[in-house]
């Protein structure tokens, strides 16, 4: 007996990954060329993915039709690799169009121009590899793991008596999803599927690595790891998702790579070049915007600002946040590319769910004095890995994400939502949370302790410290009750700012003396700039739903929205995948030139409205040479 049970252990020691080094062997004959071709296959695989691996036999079989795409990065892969169902068989079959040129005894060469057939079955073994690494039960040995299961088992009984039952997303993985690591509410963010949804939140095809991402979380996860495991540019392209499999294998074999990504991004107005490398940026906050008075705003609005340091900083630190000019704001939005806004579409998904880019001095200005809302500035309370890997995956979003704005289910507040959650550990209490609105998410962000209310309770302190702008609505107000002796005609200052004439106006001010009254007139000119111009919008689009006699309009309209899809950061760098490295950017010269083209058209665009309807622009004018007398009078 004693003799037979060292025999066994003998036995399942030399079929051991571990022991002997060997994952893939071939069934049948082998060549010299199939021999080294899955070594290579095999040195690739990390020590600690190899351990939860069972040895594999490959067999060459034909698997059906062959794909339409063979030579394209949305090849299926599913079509050319396959694990055997029967589970004690450890068989990989691999498509049998591979297998002379593998062995090489091919007669043809590989059809494709760009790919050899050793990348392909390369690329096809790592992925069905990474499925079954997906599936291994090693990842869940762990006290958190196994404390999380007893919870969920607690609260909802035997997983399969609740069919119907509400399970949070953390409950509903554990209890559901057969611990694969695909199923994690942690990966399922990072990879842009919600909740607990199959169904990919991306839309955007350009620089995805294949048609595969967007399968299902499974399907991701292969892929994505078989690109880890064999591309030396995966670190810079998809860094987030870089960090989480050097994580969970300990790392590849590939060694370091001397690529270098995009840190930058451009502003969404101007084409600014903004540098966001975390390690340049101190914090970052949760923007919020309480609610505005139009339709879309009535929930608030949800925003990320980057303190990112002034240049002439030598260290990172609190001192940062006084470099308000210098931050950045992460916003999702939809990207409306109609001249007109059909609020049905911003509803229903038809416009695309974009993260957008501005200045925090851009930010400020457009809610605090064009929308009378406060801002409050909040940082998260997240230590130095998850804050860089919210950047990265926020990188990753501005050069490769377009999703579908929903205003009710996918808007600005779950996304801003679904890439914090990406950045937060998987059984982080935040991930058992909801929310769907700004303030949902603002609230939510204070129950787990991810931001600190007590730094706006005193406000005096909060706008010191940048934590809270205030609506200009006060100084505004203060500023009209300072000019009633100048304007008695009006009942208040809305009233004023929408029907007071800039001539009228121009006569005041010419007389002013006071710097003080000066300084009133300045403020309340400027907010009556930005409300004039919302109302020449309101009556622009009017006239154009209504009057079909400008027919050269739909044209420039045509290549207004064609120049502004061009400078899509997508469009502006369409080589490779995820964030685009050094060399694939666009040139400040490309830039240049697409805002210039901006320029022109919406130019001509101006001049035909303007010569149909000329009172469209001739307030605006007035507004500026009164802004213009205003600050010359104040200088002296």
């Amino acid at each position: 007996m004693k003799s037979l049970v060292l025999s066994l252990t003998f036995f399942f020691a030399l079929n051991a990954v571990g022991a002997v080094g060997q994952i893939l062997s071939v069934s049948g004959s082998s060549s010299a060329p199939l021999s080294d071709f899955l070594q290579s296959v095999e040195r690739l695989v990390p020590t600690a993915m190899a351990e939860t691996l069972q040895k594999k036999k490959i067999v060459f079989k034909d698997m059906g039709r062959i794909p339409e795409n063979l030579c394209s990065k949305d090849v299926d892969l599913n079509l050319l690799v396959k694990k055997d169902l029967l589970k004690f068989r450890e068989r990989i079959y691999l498509s049998d169009i591979l297998e002379a040129h593998l062995r090489g005894t091919a007669r043809t060469p590989f059809p494709c121009k760009n790919l050899t057939a050793q990348d392909l079955a390369k690329k096809a073994l790592l992925f069905a590899l990474a499925k079954e690494f997906d599936r291994s039960e090693r990842h869940w040995q762990n006290s958190q793991d196994r404390a999380a299961l007893r919870t969920c088992k607690i609260q909802h009984g035997d997983k399969r008596e609740q069919k119907n039952q509400h399970m949070s997303t953390l409950c509903h993985y554990y209890l559901k999803n057969s611990f694969k690591v695909s199923g994690a509410p942690h990966y399922k963010n990072l990879a842009d599927y919600k909740g607990k949804l199959i169904e990919s939140k991306n839309k955007l095809a350009q620089r995805l690595l294949g048609d595969l991402e967007t399968n299902s979380p499974e399907d991701h996860f292969a892929l994505n790891l078989a690109y880890y495991l064999s591309d030396p540019e995966y670190s810079c392209r998809r860094p987030a998702l870089y960090s989480f499999f050097a994580k969970l294998t300990g790392g590849n074999n590939l060694g370091l790579s001397d690529c270098q990504k995009l840190t930058h991004v451009y502003s969404s107005t101007a084409a600014w070049k903004l540098d966001i490398a975390p390690e340049k940026v101190y914090q970052v906050h949760y923007l919020f915007a309480a609610k505005g008075q139009e339709l879309m705003s009535r929930w608030g609005h949800s925003m990320l600002r980057l303190v990112v340091c002034a240049p002439h900083r030598d260290k990172v630190g609190p001192e940062c946040l006084k470099d308000v000019a210098y931050h950045v704001v992460l916003s999702y939005r939809a990207n409306i590319d109609d001249v007109i806004i059909n609020y049905w579409d911003g509803l229903t998904g038809k416009y695309p769910s974009q993260l957008m880019v501005f200045s925090m001095p851009e930010i400020v200005d457009e809610y605090t004095r064009g929308q009378w809302r406060d801002l409050i500035s909040l940082p998260l309370k997240v230590n130095e890995g998850d804050q860089k890997r919210l950047i990265e995956t926020a990188l990753e979003h501005y050069w490769s994400y377009s999703g579908e704005y929903k205003f009710l289910t996918n808007n600005c507040a779950s996304e801003v939502d679904q890439l914090l959650r990406a950045a937060l550990a998987k059984n982080h209490p935040y991930q058992n949370s909801f929310a769907s609105s700004p303030l949902g998410v603002y609230k939510n962000l204070a129950r787990f302790g991810l931001i600190d209310l007590r730094l706006v309770a005193n406000k005096e302190f909060a706008q010191e410290n940048t934590y809270f702008f205030p609506s200009q609505k006060d100084y505004l107000e203060r500023a009209y009750q300072k000019m009633l002796n100048y304007f008695p005609a009006y009942r208040d200052l809305n009233e004023f700012s929408l029907y007071s004439k800039a001539i009228e106006r121009r006569e005041i001010y010419e007389e002013m003396e006071s710097f003080a009254d000066l300084g009133s007139a300045y403020l309340l000119e400027k907010y009556i700039s930005s409300v004039q111009q919302g109302e020449h919008q309101k009556l622009l689009t009017r006239l154009l739903q209504s009057n079909n006699s400008l027919p050269q309009l739909n044209d420039l309209i045509g290549k207004i929205v064609e120049s502004s899809q061009q400078r899509l950061p997508w469009k502006m760098a369409q080589v490779g995948y995820g964030i685009p490295l050094a060399d694939e950017g666009p040139t400040d010269e490309e830039i240049t030139i697409r805002l210039q083209e901006a320029i022109k058209w919406n130019t001509q665009y101006r001049e035909v409205v303007l010569a149909a309807y000329p009172q469209i622009e001739s307030e605006l004018q007035q507004i500026k040479k009164n802004l213009e007398l205003l600050t010359n009078l104040r200088r002296f």
